[in-house]
């Protein structure tokens, strides 16, 4: 088990916390899986407001809206590969993108939605 460095400091407003250096064996979340950790600076203002709501696990959040933004992040990329030969203007693909939203509500009203 690596050692705990916990400080605090406020810099420019932000406060950050440091709460381990290194990695950290986290058993009853993950199954004994090792996982790295990060630091974040917040603004102090944000972290008052996260205080008062102690029955939150901000690490569980933080993790979800990480794992979420990677996840959109390779899907763009993913998609940028596949278009990336894709002869369509933007406008083009505006145009269609504007077909397909008629499209979609002639059905929805045709089921009447």
């Amino acid at each position: 088990m690596p050692s705990f460095n916990s400080e605090t400091f406020e810099s420019k407003g932000l406060y950050s916390c440091t709460v381990c250096t290194g990695y950290t064996e986290f058993n009853k979340i993950s199954g004994g899986t090792i996982m790295p950790n990060i630091t974040l600076s917040i603004p102090e203002d944000l972290k008052k407001k996260m205080d008062k709501l102690p029955e939150i696990n901000w690490s569980e959040v933080t993790r979800e809206v990480l794992a979420e933004k990677v996840r959109r992040l390779v899907l763009l990329k993913k998609l940028d590969k596949m278009l990336e030969k894709s002869e369509l203007t933007e406008e083009d693909a505006i145009r269609l993108g504007e077909k397909a939203k008629e499209g979609m509500l002639k059905r929805y009203k045709a089921r009447g939605w």
